[in-house]
């Protein structure tokens, strides 16, 4: 699970890089490992034809395509020996523009910044934060305990909310109801592996991007909701 929410979970258990990956290593092999179980089964037909090897593709700009992807890689050892997130990103991100203001620049511009998803996130927190005033937490707090059943039943509630209001807005309104740790790394599973019912957000946008290229399979909204429903549950079982 790659999310900004693992940052805020470990951050607010207080836990180091590798005491968080060391609880969360597990859950995350299981959602892999049963996802593949649950598309195997569905797409068995399609999965039984044969398998071609796609053309390999040479990078236009080999040094941008290589200065890229070591950024990408130096960003995991570089949290995991405790640097703060922001210096990481903003390190990662100084080189990159230096590096395409001296090769590409025209691909430097102000459509860069995602203003509008900042946007789009303030106002989800925006509205998370208002239902709070209205005694949504104090409800959600009702899924209290200890145990296992109470640790899937948030990140049942966490799920839900999830697809309401996108995972981040989600998590932030979840964390203040699970004040157990064991309940706390159920809010990150709920809120990372569940939020795939509603075709909505950033889905939607990359299934409708990807429909249009060559030789994909588009998916629909219905049959995205249909997968999603028959497999979240499964899925957080397996987690927890």
């Amino acid at each position: 699970m790659s999310n900004l929410t693992n940052l805020l979970a470990f951050d607010r258990l207080g836990l180091s890089f590798g005491e968080y990956a060391g609880r969360m290593w597990a859950p995350a092999l299981a959602a892999v490992v049963v996802t593949c179980l649950l598309l195997a089964v569905r797409y068995r037909r399609e999965l039984r034809g044969e398998y071609r090897l796609p053309r390999r593709r040479r990078p236009a700009d080999p040094v941008s395509f290589w200065a890229c992807t070591g950024a990408c890689l130096l960003v995991v050892p570089a949290f995991a020996v405790g640097l703060p997130v922001w210096v990481v990103n903003s390190a990662a991100a100084a080189v990159l523009v230096v590096l395409y203001a001296v090769r590409r620049p025209a691909w430097l511009g102000p459509a860069l910044l995602p203003w509008r998803l900042v946007v789009f996130a303030e106002g989800l927190f925006l509205v998370v934060e208002t239902l709070d005033r209205w005694g949504l937490l104090q409800a959600l707090a009702g899924v209290g305990g200890t145990g296992v059943a109470e640790a899937l039943r948030t990140a049942a509630a966490t799920a839900g909310l999830s697809n309401l209001v996108d995972n981040l807005p989600a998590y932030y309104a979840m964390e203040s109801a699970a004040e157990d740790p064991t309940r706390a790394l159920a809010v990150p599973l709920g809120a990372n592996l569940a939020p795939l019912v509603l075709l909505w957000g950033r889905w939607r946008r990359w299934c409708s991007a990807n429909a249009a290229a060559p030789a994909v399979v588009e998916v629909s909204a219905a049959e995205f909701a249909t997968i999603g429903v028959v497999g979240v549950p499964p899925l957080l079982a397996a987690t927890l």
